[in-house]
């Protein structure tokens, strides 16, 4: 059987940050073993300004002072979108190690309801998500009707 679910890895980078302005940096995702991410960012109420998810990556785990934003990495919610998301897709970064990066801007700025990262192109199938992060994970095929 071949379905989304058992051909990504789904990990919960970043969870809910309440009303700010100040940057927030997610936790490092290790690409060895995957060609591509996408980062979503959830975004909550935006008080003023916008909400901006941007990407990094760094040859080191620690992420130390040579992390280096990936150009043209700038997906922003406007301040008139609340609840809505971005995505920002990285195809084979050049480094082994990324992170997301959410700007918050404005005088009060904005709620982020968390940001997920979902690896793809496994070198090996089926994947496994991050059990720190991901609670609960079924794949059906061809289900019939009836109680869930």
């Amino acid at each position: 059987m071949s379905n989304l679910n058992q051909n990504v890895k789904v990990t919960r980078v970043m969870d809910a940050v309440a009303v700010g302005l100040t940057a927030q940096n997610s936790s490092v995702i290790d690409m060895q073993g995957f060609d591509g991410v996408a980062f979503i960012l959830l975004a909550g109420t935006i008080t003023d300004g916008d909400l901006s998810l941007k990407i990094q990556q760094d040859t080191v785990l620690a992420f130390d002072d040579d992390a280096q934003d990936l150009l043209g990495t700038l997906a922003t919610i406007l301040n008139a979108n609340d609840d809505d998301c971005a995505i920002v897709d990285i195809f084979r970064p050049r480094e082994r190690f990324v992170r997301a990066v959410v700007v918050r801007g404005g005088a009060t700025g904005a709620v982020i309801d968390g940001v997920l990262a979902i690896q793809y192109n496994g070198r090996k199938r089926p994947t496994v998500h991050d059990s720190a992060t991901v609670a609960a994970s079924e794949s059906h095929s061809s289900p019939a009707e009836g109680t869930a």
